[in-house]
């Protein structure tokens, strides 16, 4: 608060009766030390709940890899997306032949292959999902996102799990190495 006083930023909490350009109340600093508490708490807890969810064998990504979708009944099952997992198997088969990740995707561009973002929008599923409209170039394949399929062990049947992990502050996602 004392930040946001300095930057002449003014924070009214309703419900604490908290006035950042009042005199402060006295009661402040506990109730901010007990609101962050309560806040780890429950932040603790839902990671509890995923990884025992992930532990089980359950996928706990909120997307699927491009070449699955997830089941309508039953979210926490994917099944195979025909269209895309020939494209998927596609490019195991040009890099089996010699191909690098370049040449991958210059083939790809100009055959207008469309790219994972577009394809996974038109199913409504991904993260552009409703957002097809916003993708610049929907042949634009580029040679990292031919790595990152080459890359995935979700293709070879494996649940991948817990790749990422965010603090309940700044709910940036972090990279977790594949030792942890």
């Amino acid at each position: 608060m004392e930040l946001l006083r300095q930057k002449n930023v003014r924070l009214i909490a309703m419900n604490e009766n908290v006035d950042s350009f009042r005199k402060d109340d006295d009661f402040t600093p506990f109730r901010n030390i007990m609101n962050e508490w309560y806040a780890r708490d429950t932040s603790k807890k839902i990671k509890l709940t995923f990884k025992a969810k992930g532990k089980s064998g359950k996928h706990v990504a909120s997307t699927t890899p491009y070449g699955y979708l997830k089941y309508p009944e039953n979210p926490d099952h994917w099944i195979v997306d025909e269209e895309a997992a020939k494209i998927v198997q596609r490019i195991f088969h040009m890099t089996m032949d010699g191909r690098g990740p370049y040449q991958i995707a210059r083939i790809l561009k100009e055959e207008q292959v469309e790219i994972p973002a577009v394809h996974m929008a038109k199913k409504d599923a991904g993260l552009w999902k409703g957002r097809v409209d916003e993708i610049k170039d929907p042949y634009g394949w580029g040679s990292s996102t031919v790595v990152g399929i080459l890359k995935k062990r979700e293709y070879l049947g494996h649940t991948v799990n817990f790749k990422t992990r965010k603090h309940f502050k700044d709910k940036k996602s972090h990279y977790v190495g594949e030792d942890r």
